[in-house]
């Protein structure tokens, strides 16, 4: 299913969001009158800031020289506010419709189960390593990403190869799923999913 070529289905479900959820959103106004409209958007309470993605309306997987999730402006964006908020917010939440880590089963297996990873992070592997670079790059602490989509819940922590450099963390809440737990809360992710 491409977005971009749908002239109704797309247009009708962005008309619902905006009246519906974004018109509560910070910045709404302002963001609203900026050609192309802007879904993504940021706020802080404290010293913690979150900055919520718009994974749906930049997307595009034949994008060139790799595919985007987030498209160019709003990845430079999220970049820039990494990198100037790492001293103003002890805690960074980036918020994504879509998990930023998957399952750790093979990409063939999710291929197989899933009909492929366009819909997901890992299906978009180069511009979720800048992120991941920057973060490592830049000392960025405290990055925290918070998702849905998928019908299990999990917690991840993402240790970069370098020590030396900050931990990541990914939390992916689906109430579906959290009913109860057949393994134990140290299981690996695999054999979590494996078991349902």
């Amino acid at each position: 299913h491409n977005h971009h070529h749908d002239n109704e289905g797309v247009p009708a479900a962005l008309r619902a969001y905006e009246a519906y959820q974004d018109s509560h959103n910070p910045a709404v106004g302002q963001r609203h009158n900026q050609q192309p409209k802007k879904y993504h958007y940021t706020f802080s309470y404290g010293d913690v800031g979150f900055f919520v993605l718009d994974c749906r309306t930049r997307r595009n997987p034949m994008a060139l020289p790799f595919r985007t999730m987030l498209g160019s402006e709003q990845r430079e964006e999220l970049l820039s506010w990494l990198r100037d908020n790492n001293n103003s917010y002890r805690l960074k939440f980036v918020v994504s419709s879509v998990p930023i880590t998957f399952i750790a089963l093979p990409s063939w297996f999710i291929n197989l189960v899933h009909g492929g990873l366009g819909d997901q992070w890992p299906g978009y592997p180069a511009e979720r390593r800048i992120i991941f670079d920057v973060i490592k790059e830049e000392n960025i602490t405290g990055v925290h990403f918070l998702s849905g989509d998928i019908h299990l819940g999990q917690g991840v922590e993402i240790k970069p190869e370098d020590s030396d450099a900050p931990t990541v963390y990914s939390f992916t809440a689906s109430p579906l799923a959290n009913t109860f737990s057949l393994l134990p809360e140290a299981a690996p992710s695999w054999a979590s999913a494996v078991s349902g």
